[in-house]
């Protein structure tokens, strides 16, 4: 066990640098390149419309990113859903207003990050080096999301 911690510890960080270049289908249409919204963190997360706990996690989300935008954090939330229309249906419902809602159809976002479970939220800085991984929603999420924050911005 203590091997285990002692690798977590030290382990490279990852980078997931490509990310922030690919260019994200918007489900109304149009794209984003999160590396061209000059971010100083990005708060990347991983969703679907079929998953409970992402749905209920959004809003709490767009509170976020609304809150932490001066301070150069972008929020960008990525569906995993495979059908566009779906998605629009969704945001028609739930009206997310300071998210960048992409879509991730060929799931080359999920191929580069490699998440176990939705929802799965990411804080890279701005050369897109992962600094915190959150799996999964849990009341403490959003605790432990704002205390990476606070870390990675000066």
């Amino acid at each position: 066990m203590t091997a285990l911690l002692l690798v977590a510890l030290f382990a490279a960080p990852v980078c997931a640098d490509d990310v922030l270049r690919l260019e994200l289908p918007k489900p109304g249409g149009g794209v984003v390149q999160v590396a061209t919204l000059a971010p100083r963190v990005v708060v990347v997360d991983l969703w679907a419309t079929w998953c409970k706990p992402c749905v209920a996690a959004l809003p709490r989300l767009d509170a976020l990113a609304a809150e932490f935008a001066s301070k150069g954090v972008v929020v960008v939330a990525v569906s995993q859903d495979e059908d566009p229309a779906l998605v629009r249906r969704f945001l028609a419902e739930v009206p997310l207003r300071h998210l960048h809602v992409t879509m991730d159809v060929k799931h080359r976002v999920a191929e580069r990050l490699k998440p176990s479970t939705l929802p799965t939220t990411y804080v890279l800085d701005a050369k897109g080096t992962v600094l915190a991984t959150f799996v999964g929603a849990h009341a403490d999420t959003e605790t432990r999301l704002r205390a990476a924050l606070a870390a990675a911005l000066p």
